[in-house]
């Protein structure tokens, strides 16, 4: 397999290069040799024994993949998208094949394969989340944003509440509630009315920004590829969720079920961290509970031991 490597705008006290390695020893047990056929780079770092090359090269030369690597891995999820989303433009407007280009962390992902790769680029998924695990899946998937419930979060009840009539409710008026304080970011943060649901908007500093968020990708969500995760220690709450009618739902739960849309996560393995904390670790990748492409792509629920 012949390969380029595009360095992104990496600061090495930062670090972003690490998965690099890695991943290109999963393409080697996946697909055989690789061939590093040169890199690109759009910082000061640079690969031994590679040659660099243009943007512009890419036009001749005959490759097979385009791993990025060098992104800044402690990048808020509000930005996250940024680079990759820019290199993406930049291919596509060299005659680039977007299915060539592959973030290393994606390839990091357990059981990945660029088969499952492309097929979950091309599924157009809408992941309506109750709180960050939608965002924190698109970031580490370099996915575009076609869910409005990024960035946010809301109550069990209010969640379950929204998804019992989600087109209904994402046309709904908005209305300012109030404010309230993330002291993580060090922001107020705005918290509106969406039909008859409160969401707390907790990493938007800028309550305009927050409210054409929402509206913005509320008009991207693909409604025949929708996925319905959540998550509660209540099994009451995971009785009702389990009765939507979404071909795709996951709520995450502490205990043992035999309900389909139960996925069980042994909490007590993880002391003093708290469960919405557990479950958004499992979508950055920080915690191995299932395999995130079955369950994406199919709604399937597929644990892993690693």
């Amino acid at each position: 397999m012949n390969i380029v490597v595009w360095l992104q705008n990496a600061n090495p006290n930062r670090g972003g290069v690490e998965l690099l390695n890695p991943a290109a020893n999963i393409l080697i047990r996946l697909y055989g040799k690789l061939n590093a056929i040169g890199f690109i780079s759009e910082s000061s770092l640079s690969l031994i024994n590679v040659k660099k090359i243009s943007k512009e090269d890419l036009k001749t030369l005959d490759f097979d993949l385009i791993l990025v690597t060098g992104e800044d891995t402690k990048v808020l999820v509000t930005n996250a998208q940024s680079n990759f989303v820019r290199i993406l433009k930049e291919a596509k407007s060299l005659g680039i094949d977007e299915d060539k280009i592959v973030l290393d962390r994606v390839v990091c992902v357990p059981n990945f394969t660029l088969e499952k790769y492309k097929k979950l680029r091309h599924s157009q998924l809408s992941i309506l989340s109750m709180n960050c695990f939608g965002g924190f899946c698109y970031h580490r998937f370099g996915l575009p944003f076609l869910s409005p419930t990024i960035n946010m979060f809301t109550s069990e009840r209010d969640f379950i509440k929204f998804l019992k009539d989600p087109m209904k409710n994402v046309k709904s008026e908005i209305k300012y509630l109030r404010t309230e304080r993330n002291v993580g970011l060090n922001i107020d943060y705005p918290v509106y009315q969406i039909g008859d649901t409160a969401w707390e908007m907790n990493h938007y500093g800028d309550a305009n920004v927050a409210y054409r968020k929402w509206c913005e990708r509320s008009f991207r969500i693909n409604w025949f590829n929708v996925i319905a995760v959540m998550h509660t220690k209540n099994p009451e709450i995971l009785e009702e969720f389990d009765k939507l009618p979404f071909t795709k739902k996951v709520c995450f739960v502490p205990f043992k079920t035999n309900l389909e849309s139960g996925f069980y996560v042994n909490s007590e393995k993880y002391k003093g961290v708290e469960f919405w904390d557990i479950i958004n670790r499992i979508a950055m990748g920080s915690i191995i509970a299932y395999d995130i492409w079955d369950m994406l792509l199919y709604g399937k629920k597929t644990p892993l031991t690693l």
